[in-house]
């Protein structure tokens, strides 16, 4: 009778151990999950704040560049102001050269005039003021002359390396410049800042990496502006190279950003952006260059 007893016991006690082990197991799963939910969430909160730092350089970079131009500016206009004030000088002295020689003139006998022509003569008055005004006129046009007629162009590639790893919306750096004529384009940062209002002409080819797809856009600020595709999956490489054409105001930054989460663009002068002023603008009208 004992044995009857203890059998049952035994197949109860071997159900409780199969019962908890089942739950020591579910509870593990539950928590790897938890903790693959959180690595998953720490990556994405790490690339927007690569993001954000990324966007911190780049608005201290064009900040930094918007206060060399305004230097620059300040220095052409009072540079300008010292030829304009030169000139009202020179026309100074020149005034009064001939009225004194009109005065020797006179004491000589050689010029007889009645008293009613020495008084002041109202077209010479209207002359000087005319002649005054095409003097500020010609320094205001110097000075946006020598803004919209300077040339902007630029062209970089990726040197040697690859672009590996790249994040969604990363910037791709080209870092290695053959053109930066105007130093609108920054190799620290990748991105072209517009010195001046104007139509630019903008290209750039990528080339994906073997057995890899890319895609990478060009950026207006921070609007997406196209999107290309190169599919080295379906071959060994491929390529895809855009050219867009934007009316952009002083200050406006354009860049070329990857699409696709760790996205790898291939280096070694294969991948590149471009672009050059086609037509500066001011105040409506069209200044092209080189004309």
């Amino acid at each position: 009778m004992r044995h009857l007893f203890i059998f049952p016991l035994i197949l109860c006690c071997s159900g409780v151990k199969a019962t908890g082990s089942d739950a020591v197991l579910q509870r593990l799963e539950e928590l790897s999950q938890r903790v693959d939910h959180l690595e998953s969430r720490e990556k994405l909160h790490l690339q927007k704040i690569n993001d954000l730092e990324s966007r911190d350089q780049l608005q201290q970079a064009t900040i930094d560049k918007l206060e060399r131009e305004v230097q620059e500016q300040r220095q052409l206009i009072e540079s300008m102001d010292e030829i304009q004030q030169a000139t009202i000088i020179e026309l100074e002295a020149q005034r009064q050269l001939m009225e004194s020689m009109g005065e020797t003139l006179e004491s000589n006998g050689i010029n007889k005039t009645s008293s009613a022509s020495k008084t002041p003569n109202p077209d010479h008055n209207a002359k000087m003021s005319r002649s005054m005004s095409s003097i500020k006129e010609r320094s205001a046009m110097g000075i946006r002359q020598a803004e919209f007629e300077s040339p902007v162009a630029f062209y970089a590639h990726l040197g040697n390396h690859h672009f590996e790893h790249a994040g969604v919306n990363q910037i791709i750096i080209y870092d290695s410049i053959v053109t930066n004529v105007g130093n609108g384009y920054n190799d620290s940062l990748g991105a072209f800042t517009a010195p001046v209002d104007g139509i630019y002409v903008f290209s750039s080819t990528m080339v994906a990496l073997q057995h890899r797809n890319a895609h990478s856009s060009f950026f207006k600020n921070s609007d997406r502006i196209n999107t290309m595709f190169a599919s080295g999956v379906e071959s060994q490489y491929d390529t895809s190279s855009s050219t867009i054409v934007l009316q952009l105001s002083k200050g406006d930054v354009i860049t070329v950003r990857n699409g696709d989460a760790d996205t790898s663009i291939h280096g070694y002068d294969h991948s590149s952006f471009s672009g050059f002023l086609l037509t500066g603008l001011n105040n409506n009208q069209n200044v092209i260059i080189g004309k």
